[in-house]
């Protein structure tokens, strides 16, 4: 396939003339700009002329072959000497029929663009399709919560393909217009990709794609793997597009890949929930194998909605605030590691018991940075005299969005900081709680019904209440030399 920039669009202002494909209406067009370049056209914003005078601004859609050895010549006509170009005309068409078919259904009336007409000069093929003071997702400034919209809108279109038999497979930015008024509707207005999985088993040549956009399967045209899963694919590559501004890439199709630095940037100030989600979603679009993305755009829809959902009010949610660890830290791998163990697959609630001095505090708060990336968020507390009022504290005990109001009681606060507490809480939250140097233990009640993982460290043996572990001198002799050197 020759490169893109072997491809010359028509010029700015360039006029052309064209007649209406059935009839022989002339029509004048002139070229505003290029609004993207695809595998099989070029598209623009042009303005025309009707019979009775009247300029409309429209998008112009000109057949011109990526893979065909076309030239343009000074008159703007196109001269084509591949046997290839006939089939491409052919699947113009089709296109355009196709266009019109799925405009007539209910679901895509308003997301369809509507055509003024199919034309042939200049060599070649041209639609025009109306513009409708549409804007494109570069000229758009979306916020987070409005290209989760953009994403749910794309997807009941891609999900109504589906519904009728049909894969979209060539999604990209260029062919998707936004409505100014409201980021939940959305216009797309190319179609020659569109086929069914009979039609692409019986004819593989009609298979049309935009490379780092499409699915791997789509662009190694192995039609045995092509499906709903790679539209799926490219809804994924849609959202990176559009949080990130890029296409994937090989390392964003693993299974276990991490975006952490990118979402740190435009999520800095949200939820550890929004970003895992963000994640997942990732994780389920843009996987290599199709049998490890969504199954449906139903999948992918319940987890916009439930992102979007995040962001239409302010959910209480835990942030990680841990105090500076100690820099003489050192040692204390192999405690590491069985605490992690015992929390990870024999309770959630752990005292770390020891002598004071020992490091019961530094284990606790390593522990958390050890581990951070099996937790969403991590939260030191410091015991005061008594549970309510460690618990109470939103200086010591702070729960993003959670504040006490004036007229609310300590007890009061402490039932709906709790009841918060068990409803926002995952196996990927961790409490510490330090310093519980009390002999009665029945206030902990509070925290042992918390559905995450608690460490709480104590001067107080309760072996016989509760899981405990010991936590003793060095024993290593390179982990005390370290130490005192």
């Amino acid at each position: 396939m020759r490169s893109d920039s072997m491809r010359k669009p028509l010029q700015n202002n360039s006029e052309i003339k064209l007649y209406e494909i059935g009839t022989d209406k002339k029509f004048n067009f002139r070229i505003i700009d290029v609004i993207g370049m695809g595998a099989s056209c070029i598209v623009y914003t042009a303005v025309y002329n009707d019979l009775q005078g009247n300029s409309f601004t429209v998008r112009l859609k000109e057949l011109y072959p990526l893979d065909c050895e076309i030239t343009r010549e000074p008159d703007n006509s196109l001269k084509c000497s591949s046997d290839d170009f006939e089939k491409h005309l052919t699947r113009f068409t089709d296109g355009y029929k196709k266009q019109l078919k799925f405009r007539q259904l209910p679901e895509s009336m308003n997301s369809i663009s509507n055509i003024q007409g199919i034309y042939e000069g200049n060599g070649t093929r041209y639609i025009a399709m109306s513009c409708q003071n549409g804007v494109s997702i570069d000229d758009s400034k979306l916020s987070i919560y409005d290209i989760f919209r953009v994403l749910k809108a794309v997807t009941l279109q891609i999900e109504n393909f589906h519904r009728n038999g049909y894969l979209y497979l060539d999604l990209k930015p260029e062919n998707i217009i936004l409505y100014p008024e409201t980021p939940e509707l959305v216009m797309l207005f190319d179609f020659d990709s569109a086929v069914t999985a009979d039609e692409l088993k019986e004819n593989p040549s009609v298979l049309s794609y935009t490379q780092k956009y499409s699915a791997p399967e789509v662009c190694q045209q192995r039609v045995s793997k092509i499906g709903i899963a790679s539209d799926i694919y490219t809804l994924g590559a849609l959202l990176m597009y559009m949080l990130f501004k890029r296409s994937p890439v090989l390392s964003d199709r693993r299974r276990n890949a991490l975006w952490d630095s990118e979402l740190g940037k435009f999520f800095a100030n949200e939820s550890p929930e929004v970003k895992r989600i963000i994640t997942d979603i990732f994780r389920n679009t843009l996987s290599a194998d199709p049998l490890k993305r969504y199954k449906s755009c139903d999948d992918l829809l319940n987890v916009i909605e439930s992102f979007i959902l995040s962001f239409q009010k302010e959910k209480p949610y835990l942030k990680t605030v841990l105090p500076l660890g100690n820099n003489y830290f050192c040692g204390r791998s192999t405690e590491l590691l069985e605490i992690h163990n015992i929390l990870k697959t024999e309770t959630n609630f752990l005292i770390l018991h020891g002598i004071g001095g020992i490091g019961k505090s530094e284990l606790a708060k390593h522990y958390a940075m050890t581990y951070k990336s099996d937790y969403d968020a991590a939260v030191f507390v410091r015991f005061q005299k008594n549970m309510t009022q460690t618990i109470v504290s939103d200086m010591n005990f702070p729960i993003v969005n959670c504040k006490r109001s004036d007229d609310e009681s300590d007890e009061e606060y402490l039932n709906r900081k709790i009841n918060i507490l068990q409803k926002i809480c995952t196996d990927r939250h961790l409490i510490i709680l330090d310093n519980f140097d009390v002999d009665d233990c029945d206030d902990l009640e509070l925290l042992t019904g918390l559905p995450c993982n608690i460490l709480v460290t104590s001067r107080v043996d309760y072996s016989d209440v509760f899981y405990q572990y010991e936590v003793e001198e060095l024993q290593n002799e390179d982990d005390i030399f370290s130490l005192v050197t």
